[in-house]
């Protein structure tokens, strides 16, 4: 039972890892590249499937733009909070689909993508307001 801990820490690792490097809209190559390893090296720390030497783990959280204890989940404020939400967004298959595909768009396949979820946003705001109006 001892081992599961390490384990579940290393696959948080991973995911904040890839949650990071999506929201920078980074390549595994490029970051790879940037913290001078493979890019199967990269894979296999995103899927927690291996444990990067601690210079490694610098090299990738300074290529991530954070600092290393940030990527380890040890700082506490809003920007843990943060990347525990890209976590958590990138988990969501669909989302994690869409962002892959944005990479191939233009900027105005861009612009035109975060005006329709803007729309959404504000259509679900809307529901909300109007289901708490309802219960009062």
């Amino acid at each position: 039972m001892p081992k599961r801990r390490p384990m579940e820490f290393l696959r948080r690792l991973g995911r904040r890892m890839r949650a990071r490097r999506l929201h920078l809209h980074r390549t595994r190559g490029m970051v790879a590249s940037g913290a001078e390893i493979s890019v199967t090296q990269l894979a296999q720390y995103e899927s927690g499937a291996g444990h990067p030497p601690a210079a490694t783990l610098h090299r990738i959280a300074r290529t991530l733009g954070m600092s290393s204890s940030a990527l380890l989940g040890e700082t506490l404020g809003d920007n843990a909070e943060q990347l525990d939400a890209l976590v958590k967004f990138h988990a969501d298959p669909v989302i994690g689909a869409v962002l892959e595909h944005m990479r191939d768009m233009t900027a105005e396949q861009r612009q035109s993508l975060q005006l329709i979820a803007a729309a959404f946003a504000r259509k679900a705001r809307t529901q909300v307001v109007e289901r708490v109006e309802v219960m009062t």
